[in-house]
C-alpha cells in the first residue's frame, strides 16, 4: 500500500522540477532571440551596428516584452534600447535613444 503512495509522490516531484528546467529553458531562449532580432533590426532597419549588454523583463501578468539594451558599436556613449513583444513573433515595439 505504501509503494503507490512513494510512487506518486515521486512522480509529482519529477513533474515539478521538469517544469521549472522548462521555464528556464525557454527564458534562455528569448533571451538569444530577443537580442538576436534587436542587433538585426537595427542593422537593417536604421544601419547601425548595435551590442547588446542586458535584457530586462517587463513585469506583470500577461505581459511579453522584453527590453534589450546596448550601445552603438565603437561609441558606447550612444545608448539604445529595444523593446520587444515576444509573445507576437518577437516583434519590434520601439527604439529608445539616450
Amino acid at each position: 500500500m505504501i509503494k503507490p503512495k512513494i510512487f506518486c509522490i515521486v512522480m509529482l516531484f519529477l513533474l515539478l522540477v521538469g517544469c521549472k528546467q522548462e521555464g528556464e529553458m525557454d527564458r534562455e531562449e528569448i533571451e538569444t532571440t530577443a537580442t538576436n532580432v534587436a542587433v538585426q533590426y537595427l542593422k537593417v532597419e536604421e544601419n547601425i551596428d548595435f551590442v547588446a549588454t542586458d535584457l530586462e523583463f517587463a513585469d506583470g501578468d500577461g505581459v511579453d516584452i522584453v527590453s534589450v539594451n546596448g550601445h552603438v558599436k565603437d561609441n558606447k556613449k550612444k545608448k539604445m534600447s529595444v523593446v520587444i513583444d515576444y509573445s507576437n513573433d518577437y516583434e519590434v515595439q520601439a527604439v529608445g535613444r539616450d
